[in-house]
């Protein structure tokens, strides 16, 4: 994908496959650790928010998206520390200078990072998130060998996989996207990023 113009035809995508009236939730996650969906993420969320829709970008427990050095997210309760304290995280509207765009970043992870992301309890934040009218684009760990994307996917509108030109295993990506439709989770597809080109599906 390419900046501006490859998040653009992936926001085109996901509105086509999801429709342009209701606010969804979507999940972003990297097929394997160093495929940057953290960048695929963010681009789909800015883009979202540049068409007049408010979106909220979370960042779940152990994903590592570093949304807080992206957005200068300087302060504030991550979505870990509520999740731990149940208690609703930090949300900073306005992120980056962007009207409509509010950014929750992961907060300290630790140990316990996937269980939390996992949870049944992050789901019911996100679905929450969007029943109130806003967007929202979910940054989560590793498809691979994690236990998050099949939990949480299912109960999320869409899920965008991203995999790296050139590295990904095109067998263990076929692999990941068969045991995400198995568990009933609408795949969208997958993307190569970070997004710096048009959506590519493997």
């Amino acid at each position: 994908m390419s900046g501006p113009d490859g998040a653009a035809t992936l926001r085109a995508q996901v509105l086509g496959r999801l429709g342009a009236e209701s606010p969804r939730v979507v999940l972003v996650a990297p097929l394997e650790p160093g495929d940057d969906a953290a960048s695929v993420a963010a681009g789909l969320a800015e883009s979202l928010t540049a068409t007049a829709r408010a979106v909220v970008l979370v960042e779940l427990p152990g994903s590592g998206g570093g949304m807080d050095r992206r957005y200068d997210v300087t302060s504030g309760r991550g979505l870990a520390e509520a999740l731990r304290e149940s208690n609703g995280p930090t949300a900073t509207p306005a992120a980056g200078g962007m009207k409509g765009l509010t950014v929750v970043v992961e907060g300290e992870g630790g140990v316990d990072a996937e269980d939390l992301a996992a949870s049944a309890t992050t789901t019911e934040y996100l679905t929450s998130i969007r029943d109130a009218g806003a967007w929202v684009v979910a940054l989560s760990g590793p498809a691979t060998g994690s236990a998050v994307a099949l939990t949480v996917g299912p109960e999320c509108d869409g899920v965008v996989l991203v995999a790296t030109h050139g590295e990904t295993d095109r067998v263990r990506a076929a692999r990941v996207v068969g045991q995400l439709t198995g568990a009933r989770t609408r795949v969208l597809g997958v993307v190569m990023g970070p997004v710096v080109g048009d959506a590519d599906a493997v």
